[in-house]
């Protein structure tokens, strides 16, 4: 098994490569849990349930005036578009992951001491398309 250096990641949304402007990518997948548990048991049973995903990304504000951080997500807040996650880069063979997600958030932080910075909440909607790129 090889070690995989994160900076070879890819991400867009919505069609947009924004992969050059971040520095922190990082998906969840929950899955719902439901006790089945009854009476005489001496432990507590469960069940799987319904899966669930989220994804915080983040990096460095650019002023830019198209295809950056702010322009592209900020302005697609409360909407759902897609987002595609290549953890290992892009290349024949390579994992990628892709759902559609609903932005829920979008935050700039600017420091006195340093470089601002943008964050955004992305909710999975549907299921993870888990294939290698072709």
């Amino acid at each position: 098994m090889a070690k995989v250096h994160g900076k070879n990641v890819y991400w867009s949304l919505g069609g947009t490569d924004l992969s050059a402007f971040g520095n922190a990518t990082d998906p969840e997948r929950t899955a719902d849990s439901h006790e089945t548990t009854t009476y005489g048991s001496d432990s507590k049973t469960y069940h799987g349930g319904l899966l669930d995903g989220t994804c915080t990304v983040g990096g460095l504000y650019d002023d830019a005036a198209s295809g950056t951080p702010q322009t592209v997500i900020e302005p697609a807040l409360g909407t759902t578009v897609a987002y595609v996650y290549r953890p290992e880069g892009t290349g024949t063979g390579l994992p990628q992951k892709t759902v559609n997600v609903v932005i829920t958030k979008y935050t700039e932080s600017a420091p006195v001491g340093g470089m601002i910075m943008w964050s955004a909440d992305l909710q999975f909607t549907g299921d993870v398309a888990i294939t290698t790129q072709s």
